[in-house]
């Protein structure tokens, strides 16, 4: 996917956070996508390249998700 593709689909939502990408999310990852002011966070391979997008809503959910199961 090129910029000029992601500036189409997210439009006003395009932001430069990005989280490094290793396969799951980590701490920094998780509190970096929650703390964002924009619905995507763009997923980075180790040097910089765009792996693709991760949906704040859904990780927030999810790790909402496996507190409450814990409990």
């Amino acid at each position: 996917m090129r910029t000029g593709n992601l500036r189409e689909l997210l439009g006003p939502h395009l932001v430069t956070t990005s989280i490094p990408w290793i396969g799951e999310l980590d701490r920094f990852g998780l509190e970096t996508i929650a703390r964002s002011n924009a619905p995507y966070a763009a997923a980075t391979s180790a040097e910089g390249r765009f792996r693709g997008l991760i949906a704040q809503r859904e990780v927030v959910l999810e790790f909402t998700r496996r507190v409450l199961e814990a409990n």
